[in-house]
């Protein structure tokens, strides 16, 4: 039985990524390139109809993410879908701000409950930043994860995830490239963060690389011939570093003896 502590870390864990990510990064970039916007409208983008019973959809993405922290899933599975989160920012943000891209506002005018929360939706959100879509990169995300874990689950998801594509277009939130664009964003997520773990292989691997290995002079002695393209056996690199230390001291006498000599 999970005990209850451990469900509210995972839920704490949730909420900060949502705030600092989400709704702290995509925001800020949101009002950064809000006057530096282009349009990538088609035909096929202009035939669809402004339907805003599909924002209900829309609006349900935002609970796909924290699905994973209510299963029975272990720390480490965790922290691999926490990086597979992180590889989906570390590649949408950059092409929000290098690309960015917004859709034109539908008319908004009506009356009633639903255009009112249609309304409130649009104002707390600006209309760009729309390729490639976190609306289908998150939900297709945890559909891939599911499929090898649970796939009753899994099939629901990924009907959820279509109603998701479908509510885009039809909110008038996303062009048709956007949704291809999360689908690729959110493969590349799995295999690089999921399944790779690229984030935790770079962090040893500097921890490997550098920090173990003693003090930064020898760490800098076997990294930098590798950089430079050398091919250094390690039962080399005491002799570099020997010889290495008999060039910085005879650097030094030769600077001192030259000095003494100026004086003189």
């Amino acid at each position: 039985m999970r005990s209850i502590p451990g469900f509210i870390l995972r839920m704490l864990i949730a909420a900060l990524l949502y705030m600092m990510f989400h709704f702290g990064f995509y925001v800020g970039i949101s009002h950064v390139t809000l006057d530096n916007q282009t349009h990538l409208l088609t035909n096929f983008d202009t035939s669809i109809p402004f339907k805003p019973i599909w924002i209900i959809a829309y609006v349900s993405m935002y609970m796909i993410p924290i699905i994973p922290m209510f299963a029975k899933w272990s720390w480490g599975d965790m922290k691999r879908y926490g990086e597979a989160l992180l590889v989906i920012y570390a590649i949408t943000f950059p092409l929000f701000l290098l690309m960015p891209s917004s859709y034109p506002w539908p008319d908004l005018s009506g009356n009633g409950l639903l255009m009112s929360f249609t309304r409130l939706m649009f104002s707390l959100d600006n209309p760009n930043n729309t390729f490639p879509s976190l609306h289908i990169s998150m939900p297709v995300l945890v559909t891939i994860i599911y499929w090898s874990r649970n796939k009753p689950m899994s099939v629901a998801l990924l009907a959820w995830s279509i109603l998701i594509g479908l509510s885009v277009l039809f909110v008038k939130k996303h062009y048709i490239i956007d949704i291809p664009g999360g689908v690729l964003v959110a493969t590349a997520a799995y295999f690089l963060g999921y399944k790779y773990q690229i984030i935790t292989r770079g962090l040893y691997f500097v921890k490997d690389r550098i920090f173990s290995k003693g003090s930064g002079f020898s760490a800098g002695v076997e990294i930098l011939p590798r950089l430079a393209g050398l091919r250094v056996r390690v039962n080399k690199v005491p002799q570099l570093k020997l010889v290495l230390k008999e060039l910085i001291v005879h650097k030094e006498s030769h600077s001192l003896w030259s000095h003494s000599e100026n004086n003189n």
